[in-house]
């Protein structure tokens, strides 16, 4: 797929397509079992066995094809020899259609999960900048991005920027100035917020680092046990030093959210315990 989760309405056809490598599978057809999972309603809604050629690379694929009985976002879970071999979520997204509010409404409180700025570029002929991503407009200055919003109607934002490795590059230095850019623009366009604190702990395969961990937290820290359910390698960080960097950002920030939320789908890589 490409960046964001293919969309699709509801009785279109979706087609599927798997490519493994079987470790031991010596024949050149193989079966696999996909589940897709509605990751609202935790229920399995469509179940197939693919089967699956290998081709002259040694790689298997096969190709399914569903049609969603219901909206929602979902997970497919691919299964061979009863081991469970890909996971992953929010795969696919089913649309509901588009609902049109009046102001004042229940319905008129739209919401959006957007990507706080995550690439903070020194302009060359100008000051500071801040780029991100969001679901609402690809790579551009987040001004940008709060107008379309407001004009959609969308009142409350899911807001990701509050990587501790922003503002805590260096133990004991702390800088809120790039956050702070964020939060004005949530205040000047009178949007309701609710802050993901450490979104991301687990390790990046391609740098060997925690996604949002400063590299000295990184360094005090444990490693989470990998087990079948949450196979991505994470970093568990001395408690002390979480709780003082939740009370850091909430303390500065608490009358611009809504609520806060600890970590962003922990159950990719995080146990309860």
């Amino acid at each position: 797929t490409n960046n964001m989760p293919p969309a699709y309405e509801k009785g279109e056809n979706v087609t599927y397509t798997v490519k493994a490598t079987l470790p031991g599978e010596e024949a050149d057809v193989a079966v696999v079992t996909l589940d897709f999972f509605n990751e609202q309603t935790k229920e399995i809604t469509y179940s197939a066995d693919v089967t699956l050629h290998r081709d002259v690379d040694g790689i298997f694929k096969g190709k399914t094809t569903l049609v969603p009985p219901e909206y929602g976002p979902f997970a497919p879970v691919v299964t061979w020899r009863g081991k469970i071999i890909d996971s992953f979520g929010g795969e696919t997204r089913i649309l509901h259609p588009v609902v049109s509010h009046s102001r004042g409404e229940i319905g008129w409180r739209i919401g959006a999960n957007y990507v706080g700025a995550k690439h903070y570029r020194k302009q060359p002929e100008s000051d500071d900048r801040i780029f991100f991503n969001s679901s609402i407009g690809d790579a551009g200055p987040p001004e940008d991005t709060f107008k379309l919003m407001r004009l959609a109607g969308i009142q409350t934002l899911r807001t990701w920027y509050f990587p501790w490795k922003y503002y805590e590059k260096r133990q004991g230095t702390k800088t809120f100035e790039h956050i702070d850019k964020v939060i004005d623009l949530h205040r000047k366009y009178n949007m309701d917020m609710v802050g993901i604190l450490g979104s991301h702990m687990h390790i990046d395969q391609r740098t060997g680092k925690a996604h949002d961990m400063p590299n000295w937290v990184q360094k005090q820290s444990k490693p989470h046990v990998k087990t079948q359910f949450h196979p991505k390698g994470a970093l568990i960080p001395p408690v002390n030093l979480w709780k003082q960097y939740c009370d850091d950002v909430i303390n500065r920030y608490n009358g611009d959210a809504a609520a806060w939320e600890l970590l962003n789908e922990p159950k990719d890589w995080c146990s309860t315990e």
